[in-house]
């Protein structure tokens, strides 16, 4: 291990949060009005639609509460499959196991670690699925060829088309096409739109919270009926009358609306600030190509994340090794995600040399990727001393494989 290196202390994320969003909760708070259903939470909603450019927005209390309610409003349940990535955080993939549907696990790619285009064609034509959930990570969105695959699918068959854009808040398609005058942001291409305001996320709404947004007027009404318990009676007298249905309790609180809020009208400075960092990170990696992988970068990135692939390494047990070392010296870093497939829920049903070999590229993802900070308060010497102990690591890494 090298000495040679001060230590410096970066902390994994830091919320981007100044007095507005201060003042915007103390307001909310002074109000008297925390919760339930206080005038902020509408208005979030709202506000992030007319962002997405779809007709509705309704706020929750998470991004996981989003999914699940936009599953519920489409009619999923019991007999239905639904095709998701296997390579995706958890949250992805329960709600479907909530509802009672069944999981169908999609291989990813690993320019963007999105669903790889030709496998999810495949699964589309296999299986004939009643929904698919997209899944954009790490500040970016999923490969253009992903939407071609699916308009070309939904022009013959009904399917509903879920965007979990919990992790590219605020970022935008690829512009590869081109055929926009302004690319849109991601989540509008999807019937249903899904996304976080966790406080690690991008844009933050006092630490929880979510979105979902659609242009289709019947499921905003279902996935709002859903968020809330069931109500539907505006009056006074008759609200816990005639339910709609068996509601969940997935409301935002009035003042973490309210920060929502301001973060949305932040979210250009906030976004630009995380690019100005990746564009650090890519600056002081430049010529490490043989030993480090970038993601694909491109003007609608968020970078919520940034996250790095190392090739010269073996597998989860090297990369183990490499991550220890690496936060041993004082760099924050997250593990990659566990492929869906290979954890205890699912793994009985997708066990087996063949269903594996189809999803061997979230396989090698989870054992050669690690993720580290990209948000707007990194300065150029922050990310300097995190990517020479990286280089200094993986060089260390790569040699002492036994």
């Amino acid at each position: 291990m090298s000495v040679s290196l001060p230590v410096r202390k970066v902390p994994f994320h830091q919320v981007s949060i100044g007095l507005a969003e201060m003042d915007a909760v103390q307001d909310a708070m002074e109000s008297n009005w925390l919760s339930p259903r206080g005038p902020k939470v509408p208005e979030l909603g709202r506000l992030w639609a007319d962002v997405v450019g779809h007709e509705h927005g309704i706020a929750t209390s998470s991004g996981t509460g989003a999914i699940h309610v936009a599953l519920l409003a489409s009619g999923v349940g019991r007999g239905d499959q639904v095709i998701v990535p296997t390579y995706t955080c958890s949250p992805t993939v329960y709600p479907v196991s909530y509802v009672g549907a069944t999981p169908v696990f999609v291989d990813c790619e690993l320019e963007t670690y999105g669903m790889d285009p030709a496998r999810l064609e495949d699964a589309l034509w296999r299986h004939q699925p009643k929904a698919i959930i997209v899944v954009d990570l790490y500040g970016s969105s999923c490969h253009e060829d992903t939407w071609d695959v699916l308009d070309a699918y939904r022009r013959r068959h009904e399917l509903i088309v879920i965007e979990d854009a919990c992790e590219s808040v605020g970022g935008r398609y690829h512009a590869s096409r081109g055929q926009e005058p302004e690319i849109p942001m991601t989540g509008a291409r999807a019937d249903i739109g899904t996304f976080s305001l966790r406080g690690d996320k991008i844009l933050t709404a006092l630490g929880t919270g979510g979105i979902v947004t659609t242009n289709d007027d019947q499921l905003a009404r279902m996935i709002a009926y859903y968020v809330d318990l069931g109500l539907h009676n505006d009056s006074t007298m008759g609200r816990y009358r005639d339910l709609a249905c068996v509601g969940m309790n997935y409301e935002i609180s009035n003042p973490a609306a309210a920060c929502g809020i301001v973060q949305i009208e932040r979210r250009d400075e906030i976004v630009n600030g995380r690019r100005k960092s990746a564009a650090t990170w890519g600056m002081l990696l430049a010529g490490t190509e043989d030993r480090i992988s970038l993601m694909a970068d491109y003007p609608g990135h968020a970078y919520y994340q940034f996250p790095l692939l190392f090739p010269r390494l073996r597998g989860a047990d090297d990369l183990d090794i490499l991550g220890e070392r690496i936060q041993a010296r004082a760099v924050p870093l997250i593990p990659p995600f566990w492929p869906m497939h290979l954890q205890p829920a699912y793994k009985a049903k997708w066990d087996g040399p063949r269903k594996r070999a189809a999803l061997a590229n979230a396989e090698y993802a989870s054992g050669h990727v690690l993720l580290f900070p990209c948000y707007p308060a990194l300065s150029e010497e922050d990310i300097a001393y995190m990517v020479a102990v990286i280089l200094e690591e993986e060089q260390w890494t790569a040699s002492h494989q036994s």
